[in-house]
């Protein structure tokens, strides 16, 4: 499981070079985003707060992590 931005640059200094990683904007899945179908209206409104920066203060989201 990834923690940190170093974390993900240490699999692959190639993932250095997109905008999202330089910007800090690195989301990850708690493992438990697969077996939670039941909630997807909870996933939607998470994807929603990420990508139309409602989430830009926020380091969790339900489902989700930010990498630092």
């Amino acid at each position: 499981e990834l923690e940190t931005l170093d974390d993900l640059l240490a699999k692959s200094e190639l993932l250095g070079e997109f905008k999202a990683v330089q910007n800090g904007n690195v989301w990850c899945t708690a493992q438990n985003m697969y077996q939670e179908t039941t909630r997807l209206g909870q996933m939607v409104q998470s994807f929603h707060k990420i990508f139309s920066g409602e989430a830009d203060e926020l380091d969790e989201l339900p489902f989700f992590y930010r990498l630092r």
